[in-house]
């Protein structure tokens, strides 16, 4: 058997005010420990996740602006699988997602819809950023490198909010909100690529057996919790648990990274799962 953890950042592995993952070192290193990799799935960009990834000690692939792309690292892909994939400088790519550019076009159509209601992140100087995420400037930087997303402030009210999201369903555009922005998606969410990713490496050896546990605090973690194995959501500060049409999953006590070590060592130690 073999296991992967599908986790969102921020609000579940990173604190949502301070970005800290030290609550949750004792399951990483346990998971560290018998070699289970941690996949990052996350609105960041590859700019914000690579250095992360170095942060945590991980070497696995990861997910990024909500599903539109899956990095893996070069090291351990056969010519096969390589052949499968772009190539982008140390990673292979399985991009699911429009460009950025597609995204800024749709949105300059919305905002004469819906004025004064979405600001877009392209148009944040680093400062805002700064201002309204409480990253430090380098992090508000790589957080502004996005390759197939624009993720906007939503300052309308829920009615107009719900107009939105009919309307864009008559374009086959998918609107979530993630913890501090409202997310476009088309054609792909956090879901299809853990599935993705889950095939790629469940066709490594077929007759092995692939489980995925994901965690997530959001709406736009929901996709991915609801095809996950096993499926965590961690407890918000910010927000309620999103209702989900599944009704096996673990809901944590405590919040953020804190709740994420609670879930791992849940299933360490409960026996729901021999990992």
């Amino acid at each position: 058997m073999t296991y992967l953890v599908f986790s969102d950042l921020d609000g579940t592995l990173l604190d949502h005010d301070s970005y800290s993952f030290a609550p949750a070192l004792p399951a990483l290193y346990l998971l560290a420990q018998r070699t289970i990799p941690v996949i990052p799935v996350s609105s960041k960009t590859r700019a914000e996740i690579v250095p992360l990834l170095k942060a945590l000690h991980l070497d696995s692939p990861f997910i990024v602006e909500n599903g539109a792309a899956v990095f893996l690292p070069e090291a351990g892909l056969t010519p096969d699988e390589k052949a499968q994939l772009s190539n982008q400088g140390d990673y292979f790519v399985k991009a699911f997602a429009p460009p950025r550019s597609y995204w800024q076009a749709i949105l300059s159509a919305l905002n004469q819809r819906y004025a004064d209601c979405l600001f877009p992140m392209s148009q944040f100087s680093v400062e805002q950023l700064m201002n309204c995420t409480g990253l430090d400037r380098p992090q508000a930087q790589r957080a502004r490198q996005r390759e197939y997303s624009e993720p906007c402030l939503w300052l309308g009210d829920e009615r107009q909010f719900d107009t939105l999201v009919q309307y864009c369903r008559t374009m086959a555009i998918m609107v979530v909100r993630g913890g501090r922005f409202v997310h476009f998606l088309k054609g792909t969410d956090k879901g299809q690529a853990l599935l993705w990713l889950k095939a790629f490496i469940q066709q490594r050896d077929p007759t092995r057996i692939v489980q995925s546990i994901a965690l997530g605090d959001g709406a736009n973690d929901s996709a991915m919790l609801e095809v996950a194995d096993l499926a965590v959501q961690v407890r918000s500060a910010s927000h309620g648990f999103p209702e989900l049409t599944r009704t096996s999953v673990y809901r944590t006590q405590e919040l953020g990274p804190a709740g994420w070590n609670e879930a791992i060592l849940h299933l360490l130690q409960s026996g729901r799962t021999p990992l």
